[in-house]
């Protein structure tokens, strides 16, 4: 199904919205090779039939993220893949679903534009490799930040027993401050959702106090639980004081 998919949008040279369900989009390794080798390396004498998708403004790609399924092992990391996403040049909406990896690197030399973009939705990746991804989308008003522990990926490693990815249930607070913090002056709603109640958090929410134009924030309740256990029962020196609304959920 790869393959088809990537061999249909690569006749479509006047796309402009893409819109992939996990039913459809298991796996993202051609697309990703194929979308790396004319956005990222740039058209091979090869490829002179390839779309610059030039009119590509709205994409939403989540396919499955890696791991183990009843069925084995679903598939690779796919990082790369989903970044190469980030290089049509007149995008302004992306949502995709994208892996943690120990090492984040750009599938191409630079790092993407994104001059255009202006709402993006994430899946899946952590604090650390979402900072150095949001360094890229200087123009980026709103920001939708979903992200996960999976308590039973302890096999997902490789031969030697090197963790293959970020997968902790360590929340490190100051460095999601950190990260969110490359966007927070031009950025006027930022959410982050945070699901599973097996996490430890560390670290203060005194950061986000600085998010001078954060309208909306949705935490869970685990995270609150958290906060006030560590003795820090104080919300409102941590909140930003121009906050419109605030989400408490129990997702977990």
């Amino acid at each position: 199904m790869d393959a088809l998919i990537a061999l249909l949008i690569s006749r479509l040279s006047n796309l402009s919205v893409l819109h992939l369900e996990p039913s459809v989009a298991k796996e993202s390794r051609i697309l990703g090779e194929m979308l790396i080798s004319t956005l990222c390396v740039g058209p091979q004498p090869s490829d002179n039939n390839l779309p610059t998708f030039s009119r590509l403004r709205n994409v939403i790609f989540l396919p499955s993220l890696p791991g183990w399924s009843w069925r084995g092992w679903m598939m690779p990391g796919n990082t790369k893949d989903m970044l190469a996403f980030l290089y049509p040049p007149n995008l302004e909406h992306l949502h995709v679903r994208l892996d943690n990896p120990l090492s984040f690197s750009w599938p191409a030399a630079a790092a993407p534009p994104c001059n255009n973009l202006t709402s993006m939705k994430l899946s899946g990746i952590r604090e650390g490799p979402l900072g150095q991804l949001l360094r890229a989308t200087k123009r980026l008003q709103v920001l939708d930040w979903e992200w996960w522990y999976d308590p039973h990926a302890d096999h997902d490693r490789d031969e030697d027993g090197e963790a293959q990815r970020i997968n902790t249930p360590l929340v490190a607070l100051d460095q999601i401050a950190a990260d969110l913090g490359r966007v927070r002056s031009q950025s006027p709603v930022e959410r982050t959702t945070m699901g599973f109640s097996d996490i430890e958090i560390q670290g203060p929410l005194d950061g986000l106090r600085s998010f001078d134009r954060l309208a909306h924030l949705e935490v869970p309740l685990v995270l609150l639980i958290e906060f006030t256990r560590h003795g820090q029962d104080r919300l409102d020196t941590c909140f930003p004081v121009g906050l419109e609304s605030v989400t408490i959920n129990d997702d977990g």
